[in-house]
């Protein structure tokens, strides 16, 4: 894999400081971000993974260098929808469910590269984390218990009353009991809110 300086920025002087300090930063903040991010060239070689999607990667695949076919799949429709429409932009997006992976939302679109060369931006978002972390805010902001929190996190994974009671070893009525006392803090924190 190449590094960003290649990909990402081939119209900055690699000489200047300033171009240094701008590598630096994008490739942190590239690197920092949640959502797996590719760059892949429109032959299907990979230019560019961030940790995150280096690891998303290894879920949906057991070789090492070959790019997940569900993902290149939706860069192939996007390559061949560019074909019929080059004057439009577009940018697709898609959904695949793999049990070792979660549940996974993939955007491509088209972007070019150094020497004009077409490349795709893979932006892949992890849902089941994304869920996760939104529902321990909600926790935080409404001030909930650990068990209310246990609850709530497996809740917002849609499970059913009795999936949740089931998992954590509780009664269908404590769980119902849970919710309720969620849903009263809920309406709590949003009349405390200001407008």
């Amino acid at each position: 894999m190449s590094t960003v300086r290649g990909v990402l920025s081939p119209h900055l002087n690699s000489q200047s400081t300033e171009f240094s300090s701008k590598q630096t930063l994008l490739y942190g903040v590239l690197e920092g971000m949640m959502d797996g991010i590719l760059v892949i060239t429109a032959q299907g070689r990979l230019k560019y993974a961030n940790q995150s999607a280096q690891e998303i990667c290894q879920l949906l695949t057991t070789s090492r260098s070959n790019l997940p076919s569900q993902i290149w799949r939706i860069c192939v429709a996007l390559l061949e929808t560019q074909q019929l429409f080059p004057e439009q932009i577009f940018i697709l997006e898609d959904e695949i469910h793999a049990e070792q992976a979660h549940n996974l939302r993939v955007r491509v679109r088209r972007i070019e590269c150094e020497g004009n060369e077409v490349c795709l931006l893979v932006t892949i978002e992890n849902r089941d984390r994304n869920n996760q972390s939104a529902a321990l805010a909600e926790a935080r902001r409404y001030g909930l218990t650990s068990r209310e929190t246990e609850v709530w996190l497996l809740r917002r994974t849609s499970l059913s009353y009795k999936a949740i009671a089931a998992k954590l070893h509780i009664a269908i009525d404590t769980v119902k009991k849970h919710i309720k006392n969620i849903h009263v803090k809920q309406q709590g924190a949003t009349w405390r809110e200001p407008q």
